[in-house]
């Protein structure tokens, strides 16, 4: 089962605390290829592009992460407007 699949089938009073901490593994990962790839003034050129590369493969996660939440609110939304 996808990530962002399993948070929407978890109860609403968890999924927000699961979707952040989500959040938070590839970021930590997007810091610490960006920090890596600053070390080095001198690096060389295909190991910053590594890094970038690392980089834009974690935006992407983020991204599918925050469609996920995005979904989720909504339906959220359509649930709470459908017992009114």
């Amino acid at each position: 089962m996808h990530r962002a699949t399993a948070i929407q089938s978890i109860a609403p009073s968890d999924w927000m605390q699961v979707a952040l901490h989500d959040l938070c593994q590839p970021l930590t990962t997007l810091e610490c290829q960006l920090f890596l790839g600053s070390l080095d003034p001198v690096a060389e050129r295909a190991a910053l592009q590594e890094a970038i590369r690392g980089a834009l493969v974690q935006c992407a996660r983020l991204r599918l992460l925050v469609r996920g939440m995005q979904d989720r609110m909504m339906e959220s939304d359509i649930e709470l407007t459908e017992q009114v």
